[in-house]
């Protein structure tokens, strides 16, 4: 006799990964795209974290910005985009890949 109960939860086990795998690919793009971002923000004000022109620069981003794509691109997290850029962690999770 067939084992249906066997089929089914194969065919389960193997949607679960593979939406698994896309959440890991979503987050990893994430990840590389707040990472872009900081670079772009620090390439726009200059190498200078505590810069005040950086600071206005990146208010008047993220009005822009979170008024099209929502709270994610407040100023705090444009700021922390900005700071993750010259993260020493990132250079470590790039090895992984």
């Amino acid at each position: 006799m067939k084992n249906y109960y066997n089929e089914i939860v194969e065919l389960i086990e193997e949607m679960e990964a593979k939406r698994y795998a896309r959440e890991v690919k979503n987050k990893n793009d994430a990840i590389k795209t707040y990472r872009e971002i900081g670079r772009l923000l620090v390439e726009a004000q200059g190498s200078e974290l505590k810069d005040n022109k950086g600071n206005i620069l990146i208010k008047k981003l993220s009005k822009k910005l979170t008024k099209e794509y929502g709270e994610n691109y407040n100023t705090d997290n444009l700021k922390s985009m900005r700071e993750f850029y010259y993260s020493k962690y990132y250079i470590e999770y790039e090895k992984l890949e």
